[in-house]
């Protein structure tokens, strides 16, 4: 029987950082869209907003994952 190695300790610590940041850039970006001004919705161009909304809440799962 094989076993699987686990990765190493930093490479976790790198990705779980990299999923939490990847998290807040989505948050920014879809809620400055949502929320924002309607200068913000104008620079966003055309979007479908059944997209943004799922675009914005996944980025609370990004964080939950690399948390």
């Amino acid at each position: 029987m094989t076993t699987l190695k686990q990765p190493r300790g930093w490479i976790n610590s790198a990705l779980s950082i990299v999923a939490v940041l990847f998290g807040l850039m989505t948050l920014k970006g879809g809620g400055g869209v949502l929320f924002g001004d309607e200068a913000a919705r104008i620079a966003a161009g055309k979007y479908v907003p059944l997209l943004l909304w799922f675009n914005f809440l996944s980025g609370f799962v990004y964080i939950a994952a690399g948390i």
